[in-house]
């Protein structure tokens, strides 16, 4: 089995100021992304991608408010109230995301609470997502 870094993902209070402050900071707008549905959010996409992790992005990641809430807590932690006031005070790092060829023999052993696991679509890809609270 091998992993690798997937994604970065900066959580931002709207999707506008994370996108703004990507490009303030690095010095280009990150491209569209799309729509959670399950999830209630929305990002945008910006390529990372070195020799070492090609494949590697950025993703900016924000409760989507014309988005229905869903039924379950939204990835990231994007509800607990801590880390929305934190947000509130402009976009940061908040989590990063490995890849990996298949299902990890020590799946088992991920935290339980909370723990889903999502097919998540995008039109030129299907793929699994594991997401596990391990607070």
């Amino acid at each position: 089995m091998s992993w690798q870094v997937d994604h970065l993902v900066i959580g931002a209070a709207t999707l506008e100021q994370g996108a703004a402050r990507c490009a303030a900071t690095l010095g280009v707008l990150p491209g569209p992304g799309g729509k959670h549905p399950l999830m209630g959010t929305h990002n945008r996409l910006l390529a990372i991608g070195s020799e070492a992790y090609p494949r590697a992005y950025l993703e900016i990641i924000a409760i989507d408010p014309q988005a229905a809430a869903p039924a379950r807590r939204r990835w990231f932690d994007l509800d607990d109230p801590a880390l929305r006031a934190t947000l509130a005070a402009g976009p940061r790092l908040i989590h990063w995301v490995a890849r990996c060829d298949d299902r990890p023999p020590n799946a088992r052993h991920w935290p339980r609470r909370e723990s889903t696991a999502a097919r998540c679509c995008r039109p030129s890809a299907t793929r699994r997502v594991a997401c596990c609270a391990g607070r």
